[in-house]
């Protein structure tokens, strides 16, 4: 893994106008939380939109065995979002798409970044898959699914207190585990994870430091 020593003196608290710059010259004006929601958002997707961004973030907070799978030679942004106007203030999503190693078969990342505590996103996580998946169906004119990684990508100064992934919703965890055998999606929560670690995440580590820290 790569050292990123260069971010260990970073104070983004000190440098705070130049979070701002980054995100947008121009002023939001609108209420406190929903400028600090917008600074988020555009952080978010000015970052994450960059390839070795993306790459170096999955690289480091997926499972091994299910990163080693992605083509990366293939993985592109797509134009797809299926975050509703309601949500916009507090959520912001990213879909890129990608085949799988040694196939033909498609694979798709649906990173949900989410700066509000909501004990309900298993639910509307499970819906943006669906429509994922019924959208491709219908592009390429196919009846097979894709396959399609879900990670939610938390960062608020409120602490996390939704599920961990979609089994927790259920009355009965360990029947559904069993019977089941998939998480849905993966959690990642910033407020949990120290400077140390994250400076570790390759060419994420910048956007994920500045997202942790831009709200206090």
């Amino acid at each position: 893994m790569r050292n990123r020593n260069n971010f260990i003196n970073y104070d983004p608290i000190k440098n705070k106008k130049h979070i701002q710059m980054a995100t947008e010259k121009k002023p939001i004006i609108k209420e406190e939380n929903s400028t600090i929601n917008n600074i988020h958002d555009k952080l978010y997707r000015s970052t994450f939109s960059h390839p070795q961004v993306i790459i170096d973030f999955l690289k480091k907070n997926l499972p091994q065995k299910v990163f080693k799978n992605i083509n990366l030679n293939t993985l592109q942004l797509t134009n797809k979002s299926f975050v509703s106007e309601k949500y916009s203030d507090q959520h912001s999503d990213l879909i890129h798409r990608a085949k799988i190693k040694n196939s033909n078969n498609n694979l798709y990342t649906l990173v949900e970044h989410q700066s509000t505590d909501d004990k309900n996103i298993g639910i509307r996580l499970l819906e943006y898959t669906t429509s994922l998946i019924r959208q491709h169906t219908k592009e390429f004119k196919t009846n097979k699914f894709p396959i399609v990684l879900t990670i939610l990508l938390y960062s608020s100064k409120k602490k996390y207190t939704g599920p961990n992934n979609n089994l927790e919703m259920f009355e009965n965890y360990k029947l559904a585990q069993e019977l089941m055998q998939t998480k849905n999606f993966f959690k990642i929560d910033l407020q949990t994870i120290n400077i140390k670690d994250l400076i570790n995440q390759g060419d994420s580590s910048l956007a994920l430091i500045l997202l942790k820290y831009v709200i206090q």
